[in-house]
């Protein structure tokens, strides 16, 4: 079979259906991945009750939100890593709000890492891109740790709705 040369010759309709096709997959793949990468994750692990509770709480814990402008590119912001003594005073400061606002029960069950999570996602709001830089870990990871609190919350609920 003789080779085609592309660059003399046109393309038939069939091949030119088989190219279409492939850039409208890429296209819609492409949108897909970032479509998900650019939504903002607003996700609730309390009911209504107890987010009125940790709304009345005083914001006392004003962390510096660590960004720092680029040096290459002013317009760009970049997130830089919490150290360990940072993540700990954060921790800390959940458990005093947890303490405060009564939802000491929910909190006390989450691992160190996982209450990094609950006070970076869902006290000071960052998106789920945005925790995984400062805490230098991957997006796959927060998700993860997002889940399992979920879970944690689930379990406890369940067992003071029931009493097991």
């Amino acid at each position: 079979m003789e080779r085609k040369n592309y660059l003399y010759e046109e393309l038939t309709e069939e091949e030119k259906k088989y190219i279409r096709g492939i850039v409208w997959k890429s296209a819609r793949k492409y949108r897909r991945d970032n479509y998900k990468r650019n939504q903002v994750e607003s996700v609730s692990i309390f009911d209504e009750k107890l987010d009125q509770r940790l709304l009345m709480v005083e914001d006392e814990y004003s962390f510096v939100d660590r960004i720092l402008t680029s040096d290459y590119a002013k317009s760009e912001i970049t997130l830089k890593a919490y150290t360990f003594e940072e993540q700990e005073s954060i921790v800390n400061a959940l458990d005093n709000l947890a303490n405060e606002s009564g939802i000491k029960k929910y909190i006390e069950q989450l691992t160190f890492k996982e209450k990094l999570v609950v006070f970076l996602l869902y006290v000071k709001g960052y998106k789920v891109n945005e925790v995984a830089k400062l805490l230098n870990i991957d997006r796959k990871t927060v998700y993860y740790r997002d889940f399992c609190i979920k879970q944690k919350i689930k379990t406890i609920k369940e067992i003071m709705k029931y009493g097991k």
